[in-house]
């Protein structure tokens, strides 16, 4: 038994390494970044926006068209037409694909918060209505083409 009793509080130190180790693997956010999206979250809920519109672009490898600052128009929870603000180059055409609803926004905030391959995930929020106007993700380095920004802005309840 004299055994045991050596090995027990060593057993418990590397339980404890292991634990909070485990907790920095589980994805980019912090506890308080995770709260800081569950009150967004919560805002957004509580305003009860289901049809708006909203300026988008998304930064990354993807499309081209998303590139490019779109007024974007959703009807009850679904984008239904895709605007340009800015002058598409020759060659490209507007297109409903890409763009997302502020639910969408959040759901991809929450998969992104539990992503392994991530370096790094800064959001900003509205602070009145809780969208996140700002989502940006930054890929570990073995990670290739990854990484984009989100930024949604000028949204207009309707």
């Amino acid at each position: 038994m004299r055994g045991l009793d050596i090995a027990m509080p060593r057993l418990l130190v590397a339980a404890a390494i292991l634990a909070a180790l485990a907790g920095c693997e589980g994805g980019p956010f912090s506890p308080s970044e995770q709260r800081e999206l569950e009150a967004a979250r919560a805002r957004w809920n509580a305003a009860n926006i289901r049809s708006y519109t909203v300026e988008q672009r998304i930064s990354c490898f993807c499309s081209p068209h998303l590139n490019f600052l779109t007024h974007v128009v959703v009807e009850v929870g679904v984008v239904v037409e895709a605007l340009p603000v800015e002058e598409l180059p020759f060659g490209f055409e507007p297109s409903l694909l890409g763009w997302v609803t502020v639910e969408e926004a959040f759901d991809r905030i929450e998969n992104l918060s539990r992503s392994s391959h991530l370096k790094e995930l800064e959001v900003e929020y509205d602070p009145v209505l809780g969208y996140p106007t700002r989502v940006t993700n930054i890929c570990s380095p073995e990670v290739q083409d990854c990484g984009s920004t989100l930024t949604l802005q000028n949204l207009t309840p309707g």
